[in-house]
Parts: C-alpha cells; sequence; structure tokens
C-alpha cells in the first residue's frame, strides 16, 4: 500500500519503519528501490533476492516505480532504510 506520494505505508501504522532494497542497474546512473514486505525481515528479504527465491526467481524484477527490469541488469543490491 502506497500514499499519495508513492511511498510504502505498510509497516508505519505498525511502528516500523519500511525498508527498501536498493538496486542499481545497469545503464543507469540512479538507483531504484524495490519494497521489502511489512512481514518479512529486511536481511531475509535481501537472501531471498541474492539467493533468487520468491519473486527473485523470476527473469523479470519488479521495481517500486512499476517498472521491470531483468534480474541480471542488477549490479548491486543493498538495505536501505525509508529515512535515507
Amino acid at each position: 500500500m502506497t500514499d499519495a506520494a508513492g511511498q510504502d505505508v505498510r509497516a508505519v501504522g505498525q511502528g516500523h519503519r519500511p525498508h527498501y532494497l536498493q538496486v542499481r542497474i545497469s545503464g543507469r546512473e540512479r538507483p531504484e528501490r524495490i519494497s521489502v514486505p511489512a512481514e518479512v525481515a529486511p536481511r531475509e528479504e535481501l537472501r531471498r533476492f541474492l539467493n533468487r527465491q520468491g519473486p527473485y526467481a523470476q527473469m523479470w524484477i519488479r521495481l517500486d516505480s512499476n517498472e521491470y527490469v531483468r534480474y541480471e541488469l542488477i549490479e548491486s543490491v543493498s538495505l536501505l532504510d525509508a529515512d535515507r
């Protein structure tokens, strides 16, 4: 669930800040984000991404911008707090 600005608000009402995976995509200057589901620990989501499990087992990965990119075009991934 997102607010009017497109920010993830699922965990905010539960006293938790939302977390994201920040990904750098080949050929792009700016990093992109993937929301970490509120019910999943951020490090667990990173592990799922790196091991290509769950939604990351697909060839195409959905970004927060609703754009899809090929997994192999992602050059790096890191955890990111909503405050950054």
